[in-house]
């Protein structure tokens, strides 16, 4: 069986007794005599900057294809596959939309960000449904006159499949 090796508290070299002998770790919070918290081994406890997997210079994982389209007046990120609920849109379900109003496209090739937009970029959906989204209650109450007023609006939005993300 291998023994464990601990690094030491004393530095950076590996303690050579046995995980048995070895002295049991600093507590990483403490409180003082005079009840200030201090932060006990807290260098030895967590690695170094430099280390770990950015240290190479590669990115850690796969990079994530995105885009952030404009419709309706707001900003969407979206990514394929996705399904997200926007401002309501003239098409029928079923139907295959494509939107060329797009502010930016993160690829594995690298980020383009338009000024405004990127030029060639398109996002191709397909809509899903037609429906409305939740109830917003709009309470109003004018104190000591007996005056309520409760009403309610529900907004008409369009949900998509993003399909295709198409960068220029």
């Amino acid at each position: 069986m291998a023994a464990i090796i601990r690094p030491s508290p004393a530095g950076n070299a590996p303690d050579a007794a046995s995980p048995v002998d070895a002295p049991p770790a600093p507590p990483l919070y403490a409180r003082s005599p005079g009840g200030a918290a201090t932060f006990a081994a807290l260098a030895f406890a967590r690695p170094s900057p430099a280390s770990g997997p950015r240290d190479s210079g590669k990115h850690p994982g796969p990079v994530m294809t995105y885009a952030v389209i404009r419709t309706g007046g707001k900003q969407y990120r979206v990514t394929p596959n996705a399904t997200l609920a926007v401002e309501k849109l003239d098409a029928a379900p079923g139907t295959t939309i494509t939107f060329n109003d797009v502010l930016c496209v993160a690829t594995e090739a690298g980020l383009t960000i338009g000024a405004p937009t990127v030029a060639g970029a398109s996002v191709t959906a397909e809509v899903v449904a037609q429906n409305r989204g939740d109830k917003v209650l709009i309470f109003k109450k004018r104190r000591r006159q007996n005056s309520r007023r409760k009403n309610g609006h529900r907004q008409h939005q369009t949900v998509l499949k993003i399909a295709t993300i198409t960068a220029a």
